[in-house]
């Protein structure tokens, strides 16, 4: 089959089965929720997403848009979650203790409940076919360097580090990212699915060009797209099955805390 037709269901079923197996009961100790001031909430609509910290104590999203909350809820992509317009406009900082023990696993779950409790959340989920890309290596093989701090962290999920070089000539670099930390970054910035089929195993340290004054968008992803070739690394168009949420209901504004 050509990866053009590849169909992969798998992704959103994985989604679907991790949430069903962590206890629905989970629930932070205390939580506080409420909007982001306007000063604080323009501030953040210039510089981009808000901030999140996770330890083992507290769950802190500040400056964050009601949409990016259920992203980390529920563990899925911006492009996956459609609902009214304020979900991307409106911003919350939700600052929650973490019962003692409670493994970080249950954090996403957590956050479902409270936001189920606080803004009367309603959604309901299936699996939609999206035009997506894959990953892959060009023809003349792989030009990746390994990292050169491979065991710096055991996160798979995203780089051990970043940095962006700002200028006429913008840079984003990753030190000690995997090929399918690499894909969802990249499923991020592109806001479509995109799927690792690489089959390139450990960390590297690698640099994307950017696009100047635009992290997303067409030039943007014209930017990475040359990067990625000049890389060794081929992007194909293909079709990738993910569940897809829809809010049907929740109140703009959370209930006192």
């Amino acid at each position: 089959m050509k990866i053009a037709m590849l169909v992969v269901l798998i992704l959103g079923m994985q989604g679907t089965i991790a949430a069903q197996e962590t206890p629905k009961q989970a629930k932070f100790e205390v939580a506080s929720v409420r909007q982001t001031s306007t000063e604080a909430t323009s501030g953040a609509r210039r510089t981009g997403r808000g901030s999140v910290e996770i330890t083992s104590q507290r769950a802190s999203y500040r400056n964050i848009s009601f949409k990016e909350l259920l992203m980390r809820a529920y563990s899925v992509k911006e492009f996956q979650i459609s609902g009214p317009g304020w979900i991307d406009s409106d911003r919350y900082d939700v600052i929650a203790t973490i019962p003692e023990g409670a493994p970080e696993e249950q954090v996403p779950v957590m956050l479902q409940n409270l936001l189920t409790e606080r803004f009367q959340i309603s959604i309901h989920r299936f699996t939609k076919t999206y035009d997506g890309m894959v990953l892959g290596v060009g023809k003349g093989g792989s030009k990746l360097t390994p990292a050169a701090h491979p065991d710096a962290s055991n996160n798979k999920d995203r780089a051990d580090r970043s940095t962006l070089t700002m200028g006429d000539h913008p840079v984003e670099n990753s030190f000690g990212i995997t090929m399918p930390a690499l894909a969802s970054y990249l499923s991020n910035k592109f806001k479509r699915p995109i799927i690792d089929s690489t089959q390139l195993a450990g960390k590297f340290d690698l640099s994307l060009p950017g696009a100047p004054g635009a992290f997303d968008g067409p030039e943007a992803e014209a930017s990475a797209i040359t990067g990625l070739r000049d890389l060794g690394l081929t992007l194909t168009p293909g079709k990738v099955g993910l569940e897809a949420i829809v809010v049907d209901k929740a109140n703009q504004t959370p209930s006192e805390n």
